[in-house]
């Protein structure tokens, strides 16, 4: 190492540096591999890859199999790396202890923690992940992100609000930018459960035919149900301008 780089360490103040040719975040950490060879393909686009640090989302409709998938790949770095053990976040309370014990998941390895909240995850999640080091074999799940609320419509409920929350996007957009530097950082694999709905996205005055009259799209909220083309539909989510940074558009999730 010459001597200017060899300044650049000595003055560094993150500990992790180092000259690139010696960096452990460009070294082939290597996969672990599941049982089922299309799925290994479909994580790392070869029959003999797999799973690997960093941030997975296994999205889709409802009862679509999204658990099986992650626990199937849960099952296979469990049984890979002995001292390993994983972190199940649950929102759902949709995967009974049989379930795990049909991936062969021994429960006495899995840590259970109950969510309510974006929030409660996010300080939780950051908190663990920062206790950790490269040498814990510790692989998450999210079990799901789709239908957890924001702190915001938690509060909202108790106080009987019924709003629309614009606060739920940014704050799932905000435990990922936290926690992803730690995936690599800590070599942790994070599958992470979503749901995917039909979506309606247009200009923010657009006016929606619904259950209580015609409406502009940004006015709906999610106590009402609009006319799709197959037939009404509940609103799920809504998602305003300053939401998602989209120019004068409103969003909607719908059944």
């Amino acid at each position: 190492m010459n001597s200017l780089l060899k300044k650049l360490k000595h003055n560094s103040t993150i500990k992790e540096s180092s000259n690139l040719a010696e960096s452990k975040f460009f070294e082939n950490r290597g996969m672990v591999p599941t049982k089922t060879p299309m799925l290994n393909v479909a994580l790392s686009g070869s029959v003999d890859g797999g799973v690997s640090s960093g941030l997975l989302t296994i999205a889709g409709p409802s009862k679509h199999f999204k658990t099986s998938f992650a626990l199937e790949i849960a099952s296979a770095y469990l049984e890979q790396k002995e001292d390993a053990v994983l972190l199940f976040y649950d929102s759902e309370f949709g995967a009974p202890g049989d379930y795990f014990n049909s991936f062969g998941i021994d429960m006495e390895r899995v840590f259970h923690t109950p969510i309510a909240n974006v929030e409660e995850l996010k300080f939780d999640l950051t908190k663990q992940l920062e206790s950790l080091d490269e040498t814990d074999n510790v692989i998450v799940v999210i079990d799901s992100v789709g239908n957890l609320a924001s702190k915001k419509e938690v509060e909202d409920a108790l106080a009987e609000k019924s709003v629309a929350d614009m606060s739920r996007a940014k704050s799932i957009k905000s435990l990922f930018r936290v926690v992803t530097p730690y995936l690599k950082l800590r070599d942790i694999p994070l599958l992470v459960i979503n749901h995917t709905y039909k979506e309606m996205c247009l200009a923010g005055d657009t006016i929606i035919k619904t259950e209580r009259g015609n409406i502009p799209i940004k006015d709906i909220t999610t106590e009402d149900k609009v006319y799709a083309l197959n037939g009404l539909k509940q609103v799920l989510n809504t998602f305003g301008p300053d939401d998602l940074d989209s120019k004068g558009k409103a969003f909607l999730e719908i059944e």
